[in-house]
């Protein structure tokens, strides 16, 4: 690895020791799967061979080139052994039965402080994309697989710490080509593929599992469609995913009394509560003997933990079935169809029938939300199942603004304002990171909200990863943008010293050459890199004062400071000419004009003395008063040329123009929408305002520049609705808001 720039990571100080021996069926997985996975990741090294060698030959850069082939010879050296410590590493993630929750312990525990070069980010970024498009590919046969094991093992078993799944298998690898040092590129050929070769074939091998587990009787009918009963004639009709019902999840206890009719407390962006209750339309269908019956009908109330039951299930069924367009799931629908299905007649309590409508308007308000993506959207539309369920079992939900699925709810959606969805969006790493975290939230959530927390701890350590490398690149840009205003900035103070200096003075072609092509140059290299307090900038301005002022000077009244000051002018002259480069012949063309200059000032002195004055005499206080020229003094320069603040944009007129007032409100970090002419609208964030230029410039999510206005430009862009803010409040409580505001509207407040 290269030791490029680094950022910091955490790494765990230590690993759990391994556990009981393992079950025999677990063990007979660990032999099928390790032979599976050995013979597959030979074939890795052999395609990488090939690739490795066809790129090394392409190789523009020599670096790059001996990077290469020298990562080829020593995988052709070290392919055997990566591939038993490869699968050795796999033996001891199943041996250590919850590996992934074992390495958190420790993390928690303590952890050390390590150095991760940007090289390595790439390949964290790289694994994670596998991860995340293994778990989404093979998500029913894994979600099967992770239950059946969970049966086997002490610990509670995830998809994270699964020992068979893409984490541990992905991590192995990973752990094996680690001790070998290779060139970014090549490391990230291998894990190219590593991931055709293994990681999209695991649905292969996880079908193979869970057929070996079905035969051994472990929930051998997990994955089998239940036999209906017989249903009323000419029942509702509910379009549902066709899926196995699933066991009930565990019960929870409810927190209010069954049947009891209740409201819902619910805090909104701005920490205000309102008591929200919702008028729900009777169930049809009440003649209906069994299903969801309405309140009236006498069918006795589903207690709360049954509803959890049911929800359960249908949370299950959702996560089996593929991700449809954005809809809002109608909660009542599937509940009757999922009473009728079990043969049961209920009727809900009217606080949960307001629990359901409320998720839905809430739900209904994200996916109508500008700042999101259609494909983030749907995915977010998913979790409103969980989170029912969450409202349901805890009923100060609403009032709790750091309950953790609200606060994933939110970040999900912060991070997702600036995505923007392309052609490839399903290959995208951030899509398939968020796809990744809905599915653990569908997979894993039955009652504990931790299932919330690690999810959201999860994706912020995606987030950061994305982040950082971001913010290098957008530094960069704003860093040039930055020097350029510096630049503009030095620019203008030279400009306006020469032009102080110059100012009334009768100078000859020469020394306008000499203050133009080289005292302007050295000035300006002085302000930019030593600054205006410097001692080389006094000393440039210094010397571009004293070059004018020996071409000015009253003679031969100055003719002593003259002959004093020209010796040491020249030597300051020829080192700043060396100092920008000037070109030596012109250097000496520029001296012998100077020199002729001088000899010219000497003898019209000489030529115009008169005989009867001595070398002795000197005028009178009055003559030199009145021959005396004004040159400013070194510090009358440099307070004049001093670098000027960004002068105040015209704004006659704008009094009362919105939009132009709107460009001083505007905060770097808020995201907008930009549409330029003839192209499709895209997000872009406001980096940072550059004072000295009075410009605005914005980035895309991955910190490059693309867009940059100046006052006027902005202004014109939001009047002309080109450039739309997008609103940067949490999702939840704006949603929560938005609900609130339309529930008073229609009790007439």
């Amino acid at each position: 690895m290269k030791d490029n720039e680094n950022v910091l990571t955490f790494a765990p100080a230590g690993k759990k020791p391994p556990a009981e021996p393992l079950p025999e069926a677990v063990v007979s997985l660990q032999e099928k799967s390790r032979t599976l996975l050995l013979d597959w990741v030979r074939e890795v090294f052999t395609s990488a061979d090939d690739s490795l060698f066809a790129m090394a030959e392409k190789a523009h850069r020599q670096e790059e080139q001996d990077g290469l082939f020298a990562a080829l010879r020593d995988l052709r050296v070290e392919r055997g052994k990566l591939a038993r410590k490869f699968v050795d590493r796999f033996d001891e993630y199943v041996a250590m039965q919850g590996w992934a929750e074992s390495r958190r312990e420790a993390a928690a525990a303590g952890h050390e402080l390590t150095l991760v070069a940007n090289d390595d980010l790439e390949q964290m970024v790289a694994v994670d994309s596998m991860v995340a498009k293994a778990s989404q590919d093979f998500a029913p046969a894994l979600s099967s697989l992770t239950a059946r094991i969970d049966t086997l093992l002490p610990e509670k078993i995830y998809q994270k710490n699964n020992p068979f799944g893409p984490d541990a298998v992905s991590n192995a690898f990973v752990d094996a080509i680690d001790g070998i040092s290779l060139h970014i590129r090549a490391r990230l050929t291998v894990l190219k593929k590593f991931e055709q070769k293994v990681m999209r074939r695991l649905g292969e091998l996880y079908e193979q599992c869970n057929q070996q587990l079905v035969e051994a009787g472990i929930l051998p009918d997990l994955g089998s469609k239940p036999r209906k009963p017989q249903k009323p004639q000419n029942p509702r009709p509910v379009e549902r995913p066709a899926a196995a019902r699933p066991a009930a999840a565990p019960p929870v206890e409810p927190t209010k009394a069954e049947g009891q009719v209740g409201s819902i407390g619910a805090t909104g962006s701005e920490g205000e509560v309102t008591t929200i209750q919702i008028s729900m339309p009777s169930q049809p269908g009440a003649a209906t003997s069994i299903g969801l019956l309405p309140q009236d009908s006498g069918a006795p109330v589903l207690a709360s933990n049954d509803l959890l039951n049911h929800l359960a299930a249908l949370q299950l069924l959702q996560l089996r079935s593929s991700v449809a367009g954005m809809r809002i799931l109608d909660i009542n629908s599937l509940l009757g169809d999922r009473l009728q299905e079990v043969g049961q007649s209920a009727s809900l309590a009217k606080i949960d029938r307001d629990i359901i409508k409320l998720i839905e308007m809430l739900f209904s308000f994200i996916l109508e939300d500008r700042n999101l993506a259609d494909p983030i959207k749907i995915l977010i539309g998913r979790l409103q199942l969980p989170l029912l369920k969450v409202a349901v079992a805890d009923k100060s939900f609403f009032s709790q603004g750091g309950h953790p699925a609200r606060k994933l709810l939110n970040t999900i959606a912060d991070a997702a304002t600036g995505w923007q969805q392309s052609d490839q969006y399903r290959e995208d790493p951030f899509y398939l990171q968020v796809s990744s975290v809905v599915t653990t939230v569908l997979e894993g959530f039955e009652s504990d909200i931790n299932v919330f927390a690690d999810a959201v701890a999860s994706f912020n350590a995606f987030i950061d990863q994305q982040q950082r490398r971001a913010e290098v690149v957008e530094r960069r840009v704003v860093d040039e943008a930055d020097g350029e205003a510096r630049t503009a900035a030095a620019r203008a103070s030279v400009e306006s010293l020469l032009a102080t200096l110059e100012d009334g003075q009768e100078l000859s072609e020469v020394a306008r050459r000499w203050l133009h092509d080289v005292c302007a140059r050295v000035l300006y290299l002085a302000l930019v890199r030593d600054g205006a307090e410097s001692d080389a900038w006094h000393a440039q301005v210094e010397t571009a004062r004293d070059l004018v002022w020996s071409m000015v000077a009253p003679m031969p009244q100055n003719r002593k400071e003259m002959v004093a000051l020209l010796p040491g002018l020249q030597k300051r002259l020829q080192e700043a000419a060396e100092s920008i480069s000037l070109n030596p012949f012109e250097v000496r063309s520029m001296f012998a004009d100077l020199k002729r200059a001088y000899q010219v000032r000497f003898d019209l002195v000489e030529a115009d003395a008169a005989p009867e004055q001595t070398a002795a005499e000197e005028p009178s206080q009055g003559e030199v008063a009145h021959a005396e020229v004004t040159v400013p003094e070194v510090e009358q320069l440099e307070a004049m040329a001093q670098e000027p603040e960004a002068a105040e944009p015209e704004a006659e007129g704008r009094e009362d123009d919105l939009y132009w007032k709107q460009t001083y409100e505007l905060v770097p970090g808020s995201w907008f929408e930009f549409k330029r002419d003839g192209e499709e609208a895209f997000r872009c964030r406001l980096a940072a305002v550059i004072q000295k230029l009075d410009s605005f410039i914005f980035v895309n999510r991955n910190g490059a520049k693309v867009a940059q206005f100046d006052r006027h430009e902005l202004a014109a862009a939001l009047g002309e609705a080109r450039l739309i803010a997008l609103d940067d409040g949490m999702l939840f409580e704006r949603a929560l808001q938005s609900v609130i505001g339309n529930v008073r509207k229609g009790r007439g407040q």
